[in-house]
């Protein structure tokens, strides 16, 4: 399977450690997509999946930190979208683990939700947000 979303520079935001963070998750999703059919069992699936949830959290703790810490006016905003990413991500994963939605289902969720969302977000919100943060790091 090709590659649910493809790194580009245009995702850079100029922090170094936010930059980093969002090129492992774009890895982890992409292993996962990528893998997903020759995988054999669920739980090596599920492993690739915690892969994501670190990823994920480390990230999102990250720039909250920095918002609070550095006082972004857009705080709430932005937790907000983090907040709704992490609902649709974890009904994804439930889906998946407890309701028996097969392999194909999940790629096409992680396709069609996770892709649609880190590209908006990346693109605007998290370039809002290094803006500010490249005035006060």
């Amino acid at each position: 399977m090709k590659k649910i979303i493809i790194w580009d520079d245009k995702y850079l935001t100029g922090i170094e450690i936010i930059d980093s963070q969002h090129k492992k998750i774009f890895k982890g999703i992409n292993e996962l997509f990528n893998d997903i059919e020759s995988i054999e069992t669920k739980e090596k699936i599920l492993e690739k999946i915690r892969c994501i949830d670190f990823y994920t959290v480390e990230h999102f703790d990250t720039e909250e930190k920095y918002m609070l810490e550095l006082n972004y006016p857009e705080y709430f905003e932005h937790k907000k979208a983090h907040e709704e990413f992490k609902k649709v991500y974890e009904e994804i994963r439930y889906n998946y683990i407890y309701k028996e939605d097969n392999v194909y289902v999940l790629a096409i969720h992680l396709n069609h939700t996770m892709a649609d969302w880190l590209d908006y977000h990346l693109q605007n919100k998290d370039q809002q947000l290094a803006e500010f943060l490249r005035t006060k790091l």
